[in-house]
Formats: C-alpha cells, structure tokens, sequence
C-alpha cells in the first residue's frame, strides 16, 4: 500500500505515525533542555537528524539548506567521549 502525502506535511510519505515519531523524540529533548537535564547520554546526531526529517516533511528546500550549512556534525565530532 503506497503513503500519501499527510496534509500539512508534503514531504511525509509514511503516513501519520512516521509524522508523529520524529517530533515526539524532539519534543522529549526540548523539554530534558528547558528543563536543564543533563542530555549528554542522548544520541545527538540522532536529534539532528530528527530536525532535518521534520524539517523535510514540512519543505525540502530549508531541510536541504541546514543539511548543507550545520556545523552539529563538526561540533559532536569534538564532543569529548565517556
């Protein structure tokens, strides 16, 4: 059965419950930092990569543009480990 395009959200071919997953695993960050909880057990580039999927649900072209000009990758990169 092929996905369509959720209303909204043309980028989004899976269908409401690939919609839903993504912002909710960045609802969950969001609220760990405005809550200052520590994150630096998180897959980061894990959170980076839910932004641009939402990002590119919405409109590629500014999904293609932060995948272009972030520099998360560099600066996780750096990220001292455990």
């Amino acid at each position: 059965m092929a996905h369509r395009a959720v209303p909204g959200f043309p980028g989004c071919r899976g269908g409401r419950r690939d919609l839903h997953r993504q912002p909710d695993y960045l609802r969950v960050l969001r609220d760990k930092i405005a809550q200052h909880r520590p994150i630096r057990h998180r897959h980061l580039q894990a959170g980076h990569q839910a932004i641009l999927t939402v990002l590119g649900y919405i409109d590629i072209e500014p999904a293609d543009w932060v995948r272009r000009y972030s520099q998360s990758d560099a600066v996780l990169a750096q990220r001292p480990s455990a």
